[in-house]
């Protein structure tokens, strides 16, 4: 056999083997909870124990081979009443699996695997015959056909630092692109003045048409005449050519873009992998664990073939094994206590990934003796974290945020608590590096789950900007509930501070500033509106009030250097298209801020200036979602709106009413949008009302057509993102 075909066939059986162990394991899992005799579940078993055997054999490991075939030995006995699927007879197996499991990691991290002694003998002493063909130890890894695996890991590490590379160009592709906008803001500008000149002249030929002409006819004032001339040509000839340099660099703008969202999409696919593939050793630590312990223990993993960013899935290694260690040496109880505490004498401990969206929702849980809330108030208390009333009115979710924080926890804490809180803060620091966020549940004597959510990838993070005290403040997406623009009769006071409703359900509100220390925590109401945005919460939810809602942008987070890493409000900055630098809250921490708050916020209404005019905006589109969409996020963003829903539609309320700018569809009934935009540049009334095309036509043609009628802007349905169509209209209003 060829080495490339070895190595392709060993890429494919390390994935293989994993699949077998973990439905052969909850097969027994289910059977042993069940307390059910042989049956399909048993015959499912037995199918796979003797594909796993044939798959070894494929790739020359005898000793999986060996293993795989005494398994399937030991199921063919049960199967056949021979042998009783009893506690003894299930021990075996997970022994023989585990060993199978220990012998594949240590051959594919180029280590010399050992002979699976111990789990041969112990089947030996249960089948009560002689394995003849024992395998042959292994030698060193540089003989073993490892060779071809060694040659395609290092083909991996240049891949990585090569996927690295290319998520580099693409972010100064982005980079360059966002300098472009500049460019773009500056051709609206002169075409905004040179439509100026344009409409001048258009009233002067309108009011001052027949003196001109009566001047052009005089000798002395000729020139003049002709000077005018000239000067309407040139006019003429610069919109034109505006017009062309707009539609030319809107489309290379847009080539670029798009360019560099396809660069990096690739690289980031690329670098997304299961996580059995970083996460593949945690089994053997507990196992290992539990035997030094004393302990009997079942380890169950959901969610391996989960694919995330290899960054975020190596960055929580090590604060995942440390909340394992934490299970199995504090956590679960030994099986003489166990058994005094009416549970059976082996402990259950899980981990379970799963993706939602752009989420990695990650979750160690256990059946061990949990938390007692009472000891961690008291100890908080005798470490003045809490004063005593404090301490007993504090929920267990307030208690559970103190586990976390650096040097909460003792040597003798750790004992008191079962472990919970001895280097918890080591994993909310890694945690909170993701911008991601950690909870901790527990009930006494009946186990802890610490559950931990993280984007997915960490490449960038989309990011809403708030303005707040006259500076800009980023926020995860994720981490907020919603945006809202709230009138200011409905916001009221519970338990002494203010608050609006959302649904059935009451969510206080407070200035963001005043909460990071830029100001009061009372509310002030200066306007008829207030931007609220609500952050998502175990307590359900806080609104913090800002001066406004900016935009959401894709940004790489920095960390923060020096002195501002003691800043907790803040988790990290980033730089914004123009460059400017803005600083990443941390929303976990407002909500901490909020709570412990001593000052409630009061609200305090003044009398408003009178509002300006909102900025009207026809929204043309003949599906219904698409309307409620784009009216949702302009009207957030203080335009007025109104809906059409085809181009005849579009025409009579154009007509009728006061627009300051129409978004429009191309593709639609009656009356599609490019013959709607045809109408519009005919109609002396409408020719100059800006127009942006939104739509799923992205072909080259399509767009030049668009923008060759007049269209001011040309956004593409697929890559819609409300950014880009807000920063449209803002530059074109």
């Amino acid at each position: 056999m060829s080495d490339d075909i070895l190595r392709k066939l060993l890429v494919s059986f390390k994935a293989e083997h994993q699949d077998h162990l973990e439905k052969i394991r909850g097969i027994l899992e289910d059977l042993a909870k069940s307390g059910k005799g042989p049956g399909p579940e048993l015959e499912e078993a037995f199918r796979r124990a003797h594909s796993l055997k044939g798959a070894a054999r494929a790739v020359d490991l005898h000793p999986i081979e060996t293993l795989a075939h005494c398994v399937e030995t030991i199921f063919s006995r049960v199967r056949e009443g021979r042998l009783p699927l009893d506690k003894r007879t299930l021990k075996t197996i997970h022994v023989a699996l585990d060993s199978i499991e220990d012998w594949v990691i240590a051959y594919f991290q180029k280590n010399a695997p050992a002979e699976p002694v111990q789990a041969l003998d112990a089947v030996e002493a249960l089948l009560g015959t002689e394995i003849k063909t024992r395998p042959v130890p292994r030698a060193a890894p540089a003989a073993e056909p490892a060779g071809p695996s060694a040659q395609a890991e290092d083909a991996v590490t240049v891949g990585v630092k090569s996927i690295e590379q290319l998520l580099k160009t693409s972010e100064r592709v982005f980079s360059e692109a966002n300098s472009q906008n500049a460019v773009a803001r500056k051709i609206s500008s002169v075409e905004s003045q040179i439509r100026d000149l344009d409409a001048e002249r258009d009233r002067m030929k309108r009011s001052r048409g027949r003196p001109l002409e009566q001047l052009a006819q005089t000798s002395q004032f000729s020139p003049v005449s002709r000077y005018l001339d000239f000067v309407d040509k040139q006019v003429r000839s610069l919109k034109k050519d505006l017009r062309d340099l707009h539609r030319i660099h809107s489309s290379g703008l847009w080539a670029i873009k798009s360019a560099g969202e396809q660069l990096r999409g690739e690289a980031l696919q690329a670098r997304m992998v299961p996580a059995e593939s970083v996460l593949q050793g945690l089994r053997k630590m507990v196992r290992d664990l539990a035997r030094d312990e004393g302990k009997e223990i079942e380890f169950a993993m959901e969610g391996l073939a989960v694919k995330a960013d290899r960054l975020v899935l190596q960055a929580l290694k090590d604060p995942l094994m440390h909340l394992l260690r934490n299970s199995v040496s504090h956590g679960i109880e030994s099986p003489n206590d166990r058994r005094g505490g009416n549970k059976p004498a082996y402990g259950a401990i899980g981990l379970r990934l799963d993706a939602q969206g752009r989420l990695l929702r990650i979750a160690v849980s256990d059946d061990g003796r949990g938390v007692d809330w009472k000891v961690v108030a008291d100890y908080a208390v005798k470490r003045r974290f809490l004063t005593q009333d404090e301490a007993e009115a504090a929920s267990s979710d307030d208690l559970s945020r103190l586990l976390f924080l650096p040097g909460f926890s003792t040597a003798r804490m750790v004992t008191e608590l079962s472990g919970r809180g001895m280097g918890l803060s080591v994993v909310a620091e890694a945690v909170k590096r993701l911008q991601g966020r950690v909870d901790l549940r527990s009930k006494e004597n009946s186990g802890a789950s610490i559950e931990i959510t993280v984007p997915i990838s960490i490449s960038t993070h989309r990011m809403a900007i708030l303005e707040s005290a006259g500076q800009a403040f980023a926020v995860p997406v994720t981490a907020l509930e919603r945006l809202l623009q709230v009138p200011a009769e409905k916001i009221g006071t519970v338990e002494g501070k203010s608050a609006i409703t959302i649904g059935d359900r009451p969510v206080p509100v407070s200035p963001l500033a005043g909460l990071i220390g830029q100001g009061d925590l009372a509310l002030k109401l200066e306007g008829d509106l207030v931007s609220v945005a609500v952050l998502k919460s175990a307590g359900g939810g806080l609104g913090v009030a800002v001066d406004a809602f900016v935009t959401e942008i894709e940004a790489i987070v920095k960390n923060l250097q020096g002195g501002a890493q003691a800043v907790k409000t803040f988790s990290g900055a980033i730089l914004t298209g123009d460059g400017s630098p803005v600083l990443v809250l941390d929303p976990h921490e407002i909500v901490e801020r909020f709570k412990s708050a001593k000052t409630g916020s009061i609200v305090r209404t003044e009398k408003a200036p009178p509002p300006k005019r909102a900025p009207a905006i026809l929204v043309v589109d003949d599906s219904v979602t698409t309307r409620t969409l784009e009216k949702s996020i302009l009207e957030a963003h203080g335009h007025q709106v109104m809906l059409a829903v085809d181009g005849e539609d579009a025409l009579q309320k154009l007509r009728s009413e006061t627009v300051d700018l129409a978004i429009i569809d191309i593709q639609m009934p009656r009356m599609d949008g490019f013959q709607l935009i045809e109408r519009m540049k005919q109609d002396p009334r409408l020719s100059k009302l800006p127009v942006i095309i939104v739509t799923s036509l992205d072909s080259r043609e399509e767009k030049e057509r668009g923008l060759a009628l007049g269209a001011d802007a040309y956004i593409i349905k697929r890559k819609f993102d409300h950014k880009g169509l807000l920063e449209a209209i803002r530059q074109i209003l």
